[in-house]
């Protein structure tokens, strides 16, 4: 990589003829796909969180360098993406908003506990306004939100089947996906996990059974999974 940035020059607008030079004609395709992303990394910007071992492809590792590449995942102040961390629901909804190329709302959200107090920062009060006014979410019962809570695996798929306009899809009954999901049971989001299931958008954890555990929190590396292959397959 080092070699390959000496003779880019590090040029934002380096022509193909330089590319090729730099790349020899005759690597094999998976060299040259290697040099292909090392080099996209080098024009668009390599995310550099050193919780992030870029070079562990099986821990989301294309996932995240992708939603920074499109400006949704951006990390913490002390420079780390917070590998393992778990998802607030405002984040979730935060990223959602941004991939739908953070649009402008008319008014702010009516939630108890979403005020320029309880949510200081103004883009994440505008996300939850518009996931709001998009019904993405409806919140609780009580009025609330609940910003700062963790987000749900089986609450972070309604988040993207609703973003996705809530296609029409037809659960199997006869069907037994995943281990601990049912069918028709919509108080756990069936219909959404099974949509994102079949959509490549979730997938479950290996074992004696195929679970999805629906009630764990999503840690961040798998939320930005989770969005990255909705945007991908063009759900989003």
């Amino acid at each position: 990589l080092t070699d390959l940035k000496k003779e880019l020059k590090l040029a934002n607008n380096a022509d193909i003829a330089t590319v090729y030079a730099a790349v020899k004609a005759d690597l094999s395709a998976e060299k040259a796909d290697t040099y292909n992303r090392k080099l996209a990394n080098i024009l668009v910007g390599e995310a550099d969180f050193p919780d992030v071992n870029t070079s562990d492809t099986d821990s989301h590792t294309d996932s995240i360098q992708f939603m920074y590449n499109q400006g949704i995942v951006k990390g913490y102040a002390d420079g780390t993406f917070g590998y393992g961390a778990p998802v607030a629901r405002v984040d979730f909804i935060v990223w959602l908003y941004r991939a739908a190329g953070s649009p402008a709302v008319d008014s702010q959200a009516s939630f108890t506990d979403v005020t320029a107090a309880t949510v200081p920062n103004q883009e994440f009060r505008d996300a939850i306004a518009w996931a709001a006014a998009n019904k993405i979410t409806t919140g609780y019962a009580d009025g609330t939100f609940a910003p700062y809570a963790r987000i749900a695996r089986q609450d972070a798929a309604a988040f993207i089947y609703r973003a996705a306009g809530s296609p029409n899809y037809i659960e199997d009954y006869n069907s037994k996906v995943f281990a601990d999901v049912t069918p028709g049971d919509s108080a756990n989001h069936s219909k959404a996990v099974l949509w994102a299931n079949n959509n490549g958008v979730v997938k479950g954890f290996a074992g004696s059974v195929n679970r999805f555990a629906g009630l764990d929190t999503v840690a961040r590396q798998d939320a930005a999974a989770f969005l990255a292959r909705a945007i991908q397959a063009n759900l989003l």
